[in-house]
C-alpha cells in the first residue's frame, strides 16, 4: 500500500461536525513558543462522583496533516469528509507536551507553556477519557469523564449514549425493542479480540453527534453490526484500527464518516440497500464491499490509499458518481452486477475499474489520470463470459498501460468506446492503449471513433 507526505502549518475548516477550528502552528515539538508562554487550565466532572481527583489532563501539539488528502480536500470541498485534528488525532500514538492531574473538586492546571492550539485530553484509567481538539483558549471549562460498560444481550431498552465512553467487553446485543440514542462526543472501545456489537433495534444518531469507534490495544475482529434495521441511518461515525462495520439486510444512509486502518473490510454490507455518501475510506484492505444489492450505491466519497476501494459482488443498478478514487492497488470491481460509474475521478492507481463474471456495465463522463490500466475486463472462470460495456465521454490521460484491456471471448458484444479524449489526437497511439486479445492486429470489438481532439471538461467529479 502506498504512503504520503505530511503538510505543516495548514489551516483547515472541518465540516464532519459542526465546529470549526483554526490551527495556529503544527508539528509534535510544540506550538509556537514566539509568541510567549501561557498557563492552561478547566475542571474534569466524573459523572455521579463527589470527588474528582486522580484525572490525567494533557496538551498535545497538533498533529501533521496527509498533504494528499489536504490537496483533495482543497480542490473538493463538498466530498468526503474534510481532515482535521478530530479527524485524525489519536492520543496513543503521540506524546504529551505537558500533563497535570485533577484535584477533588476536579480542577486542574499547567502553567508555562507555549501559546497555541492544543489537542486536549483528559483520561482515568477507570472512566475512559474526553478530547477538546485545537483548543486554544486559557481555560477550557468543564469535561465531562461518562462510562457505560456492556456485555450480554439487552432487551426492551432505551439506551442513550451523550458524551460517553463505551465498553465492550464481551460479544453485546441490543436486541429487536432496545432503542439507540447518540449525541455528544462519544467513544466506543472494543477491549478484546473477536468481539461484536450487534444492533437489531431503533437507532437514533443526532446530526451534531459523534462516535468514535476503535479497539483499546489493537485487537483484532471486531465489528460493529447493524442487522436488519429498516431505514437506518448512520452518520459521523470515526472508525479506527483494525474494525468492521457491516450493514446485514434492511435499508441504510451512511454518511459523513470516516473508515481507515481496517486489516480486512472497513464497511461490508450484505443484502442491504441503501447509499454511502460523503465518507472517507483510507489506508484499508478494502474500503467498503456490497454483496447483494438493489439501487444502491456510493456517491460523493473519497476512496484513498487502500489496496481494493469498492467491491461490487451481485448488485443490480449499482450506481457510483463524484467520487475520488487515489492512491489505491484497484479502484472499483464488478462481478456479476450492472451499474453505472460516472463523473468520478480515478488518479495515482494501479487498476481503475474491473469487471468480472456476466457485468454490464456504463462507464460514463469520468476523468482517468496517470493510472496504469483505466478499464479491465476480466474473465471469470466460474461464469460464462458476457461482459457488455460502453465508456463514453470520458477523460483518458497519461495512462502507463492500457485505457481498456479484454480478456479472451470477455466481450460478446462491440465494445462502444465513442467520444472519448484519449489524450492524443493520434489513431495509431489510441490502438495502442486498446488490448483485445482476440484480434489479429486490428481492433474487432472496440469502437473509439469518433472521438475528442480535447479534455472534455464536464468529466470528472462535477457537482454543477
Amino acid at each position: 500500500m502506498k504512503t504520503s507526505a505530511t503538510l505543516k502549518f495548514l489551516y483547515l475548516s472541518f465540516i464532519l461536525f459542526p465546529l470549526s477550528f483554526f490551527l495556529l502552528s503544527c508539528g509534535d515539538s510544540g506550538t509556537g513558543s514566539n509568541n510567549g508562554s501561557t498557563s492552561i487550565s478547566g475542571r474534569v466532572m466524573l459523572e455521579g462522583q463527589s470527588d474528582h481527583s486522580g484525572v490525567t489532563v494533557s496538551l498535545y501539539a497538533p498533529m501533521e496533516l496527509d498533504t494528499a488528502l489536504v490537496r483533495i480536500n482543497q480542490q473538493y470541498p463538498n466530498i468526503g469528509v474534510q481532515i482535521s485534528q478530530e479527524t485524525e488525532f489519536d492520543h496513543r500514538e503521540h506524546t504529551a507536551v505537558a500533563s497535570a492531574t485533577t484535584a477533588a473538586d476536579g480542577s486542574w492546571n499547567i502553567n508555562n507553556v507555549p501559546q497555541g492550539a492544543y489537542n486536549v485530553v483528559a483520561e482515568h484509567d477507570l472512566w475512559g477519557w474526553q478530547y477538546i481538539h485545537d483548543m486554544n483558549d486559557s481555560n477550557t471549562g468543564n469535561i465531562n469523564l461518562n462510562k457505560q460498560e456492556f456485555t450480554g444481550i439487552y432487551l426492551n431498552q432505551a439506551i442513550n449514549f451523550q458524551d460517553t465512553f463505551i465498553e465492550i467487553n464481551d460479544n453485546t446485543t441490543f436486541d429487536r425493542n432496545s432503542q439507540l440514542t447518540i449525541s455528544g462526543v462519544n467513544f466506543l472501545v472494543f477491549t478484546d479480540d473477536n468481539l461484536s456489537l450487534t444492533i437489531r433495534g431503533a437507532v437514533n444518531i443526532a446530526d451534531n453527534s459523534k462516535l468514535y469507534i476503535f479497539t483499546k490495544a489493537n485487537n483484532e475482529n471486531c465489528k460493529v453490526i447493524f442487522d436488519t434495521i429498516n431505514n437506518l441511518q448512520v452518520r459521523n461515525l470515526l472508525v479506527l484500527n483494525t474494525l468492521e462495520i457491516s450493514i446485514i439486510g434492511g435499508n441504510f444512509s451512511v454518511r459523513n464518516s470516516i473508515f481507515f486502518n481496517s486489516e480486512d473490510i472497513a464497511l461490508k454490507i450484505s443484502r442491504a440497500d441503501g447509499a454511502v455518501d460523503n465518507c472517507l475510506f483510507k489506508n484499508s484492505r478494502t474500503g467498503t464491499n456490497f454483496n447483494i444489492a438493489t439501487d444502491s450505491g456510493c456517491r460523493q466519497s473519497i476512496f484513498y490509499n487502500n489496496g481494493h476501494d469498492v467491491e461490487i459482488f451481485g448488485a443490480t443498478n449499482f450506481l457510483l458518481s463524484n467520487n475520488m478514487f487515489s492512491n489505491s492497488n484497484l479502484n472499483t470491481e464488478l462481478k456479476t452486477s450492472d451499474g453505472l460509474v460516472h463523473h468520478n475521478s480515478f488518479e495515482f492507481s494501479d487498476t481503475n475499474v474491473v469487471t468480472l463474471g456476466e457485468s454490464d456495465l456504463r462507464v460514463h463522463t469520468n476523468d482517468f489520470r496517470t493510472n496504469n490500466i483505466n478499464i479491465d475486463l476480466r474473465q471469470f472462470s466460474h461464469a460464462q463470459p458476457s461482459i457488455r460495456l460502453t465508456a463514453n465521454w470520458n477523460n483518458f490521460r497519461n495512462t502507463n498501460g492500457f485505457h481498456i484491456k479484454l480478456g479472451q471471448d470477455t466481450a460478446r458484444e462491440t465494445v462502444h468506446a465513442e467520444n472519448n479524449y484519449w489524450g492524443t489526437t493520434s489513431e495509431a497511439f489510441i490502438t495502442s492503449k486498446i488490448l483485445d486479445r482476440d484480434d489479429d492486429g486490428r481492433l474487432e470489438r472496440v469502437i473509439f471513433m469518433p472521438f475528442q481532439s480535447t479534455t472534455i471538461d464536464s468529466s470528472g467529479i462535477n457537482l454543477n
